[in-house]
């Protein structure tokens, strides 16, 4: 899934703590939030209050935090992250922090906090016309929808999501998307092309 892995994506001004933030985003990414919380360990004095490394730190320790099901402190961590990089105008970060909230409000079983968060964080990746993120963000929609057993729902979230998917030729996201939709007897129209514009304005 998307959001995980941010730092690469940006040339910050502290090229120390990009490095050490980068390490860190990979052992999340392994599943290893112990280590990568040990790797983070003291990073934020040699940075930058209110910058976009911040906003960045914040994310990857709220992301470990919610991979040791710590989920409280996880939220308060992301909830940080996202105001920073919405004041830093940067919201493919804040949709990907928001990603993560989402997912530990669902964790919880908090599904309609994180059925709002997540359409938020569709709604920055459509303005920044961000497919991976509006792709990830309507798969999550589809799997919350679910869990609330609102399965019409979660047939037109499954259905956007595998059109962005095939435009992308993601082949991993539309097997999840396929398997999802087997597995609750979803009714997915594989020739329904929809464009990832189509998928911006609806």
């Amino acid at each position: 899934m998307q959001a995980e892995i941010i730092a690469g994506y940006y040339e910050l001004e502290n090229e120390a703590a990009q490095a050490v933030i980068r390490r860190a985003e990979l052992r999340i990414q392994a599943r290893e939030p112990d280590a990568a919380l040990e790797i983070m360990v003291g990073l934020e004095d040699g940075i930058q209050s209110g910058s976009m490394e911040e906003a960045l730190l914040l994310h990857a320790r709220g992301t470990a935090r919610r991979l040791q099901e710590q989920y409280s402190l996880a939220v308060e961590l992301l909830e940080k992250a996202v105001r920073l990089a919405e004041k830093n105008h940067d919201l493919i970060a804040a949709s990907g922090s928001l990603y993560q909230l989402a997912s530990a409000y669902s964790l919880q079983g908090q599904y309609e906090t994180a059925a709002e968060h997540m359409r938020q964080a569709l709604a920055y990746d459509r303005q920044m016309e961000n497919s991976p993120g509006i792709a990830s963000a309507l798969e999550a929609l589809a799997r919350i929808s679910l869990k609330q057993n609102r399965n019409e729902e979660a047939t037109i979230y499954v259905q956007r999501a595998f059109a962005v998917y095939q435009e992308m030729g993601n082949s991993e996201g539309l097997q999840r998307i396929s398997e999802l939709a087997a597995e609750q007897g979803l009714q997915l129209n594989t020739n329904l092309a929809e464009s990832v514009w189509e998928q911006m304005i609806r």
